[in-house]
């Protein structure tokens, strides 16, 4: 049998409950993670969650090279009017209003 081999991700998830963050980190195996938080009461356990989940959002700005946005130039003629080349229907079989 070889190696095991790791894999290793940076991942940052946003959580409604301490119970939906302990099932998530069972089911990837987080044991460490849920050992660490079994003994806490769920109230600190969700303070510090909540804390914890609000600094990485106030830390962390997406890189804009790895963005799937397509940017706001596709906007710039928004309310402009429609050029005539696009509504000329003549031989179209279309009628305008």
């Amino acid at each position: 049998m070889g190696a095991a081999q790791h894999v290793a991700i940076d991942a940052r998830v946003v959580v409604a409950s301490v119970d939906t963050y302990l099932r998530f980190a069972e089911a990837v195996k987080m044991e460490h993670a849920v050992t660490l938080a079994k003994p806490l009461d769920a109230e600190r356990v969700d303070w510090a969650l909540g804390h914890a989940g609000a600094a990485s959002v106030r830390t962390h700005r997406a890189d804009e090279s790895r963005s799937l946005a397509q940017g706001t130039a596709g906007w710039a003629r928004f309310g402009a009017p429609i050029p005539t080349e696009l509504t000329d229907t003549e031989g179209t079989g279309a009628t305008e209003p």
